[in-house]
């Protein structure tokens, strides 16, 4: 699965994503909920864009893939999951590729933002 979006944000997330401590993280899409899916989260913020994988209703999340970019113009994020592994581009830039998830992901992003932490800025189209 793939997913497009642009995005402006207007504060730092908080880097690096440690031993899945989710406070602080500026989430475009936030973990799932359901306690049996593995699904990924994405957070942005004027540093950069980091793919999480996380699993059991947002416990255990680990960073897969992180770009370390400087973002105050409106940025296109593509991020693509093929075989548990996710690649992540940031406006047009060659796609990252990132680790992978030790657990099959199943879901998409669960939900807008996150009660861990929301995206502060401007989110555009989905796609």
């Amino acid at each position: 699965f793939s997913l497009e979006f642009w995005v402006v944000p207007e504060a730092a997330y908080k880097t690096p994503v440690l031993n899945g401590d989710l406070i602080g993280l500026k989430f475009v899409f936030g973990p799932c909920t359901a306690t049996n899916a593995s699904c990924i989260a994405v957070s942005a913020g004027t540093n950069g864009v980091a793919v999480l994988a996380c699993e059991s209703a947002g416990r255990g999340c680990r960073q897969l893939v992180a770009a370390s970019v400087r973002i105050s113009a409106p940025a296109l994020v593509i991020v693509s999951v093929e075989n548990d592994q996710p690649s992540l581009s940031v406006n047009g830039g060659t796609p990252l590729l990132g680790l992978n998830s030790s657990s099959a992901l199943e879901y998409t992003p669960g939900t807008l933002g996150s009660d861990f932490g929301s995206l502060e800025g401007v989110l555009g189209p989905i796609t």
